[in-house]
């Protein structure tokens, strides 16, 4: 299945566009975060330990999911990672 993952923030600039799509073989949140740590700009997904960063937020359609949740998505599903912009 195609989900469509829509990249706000930092994520945004430096991919240099608003979302990507991904063809799951498992329709599931954990393949999905697999996949785009894959990708040229995954190490920007990750903390230090490896593990999916606390700062970036998640959102399935418009509800809130944490990067740990067993979410499995249907056709038409979309995917947010929002890291946010700091700095003063």
């Amino acid at each position: 299945m195609k989900l469509t993952v829509f990249l706000q923030g930092q994520l945004r600039l430096l991919v240099g566009k608003d979302q990507v799509v991904l063809s799951l073989t498992k329709p599931s949140l954990s393949t999905a975060l697999q996949m785009l740590c894959e990708r040229s700009f995954g190490h920007r997904l990750l903390a230090k330990d490896g593990s999916i960063s606390p700062s970036i937020l998640f959102f399935l359609g418009d509800q809130q999911i944490k990067a740990t949740d067993e979410v499995f998505f249907a056709e038409g599903d979309t995917l947010t990672l929002l890291s946010p912009i700091s700095g003063g």
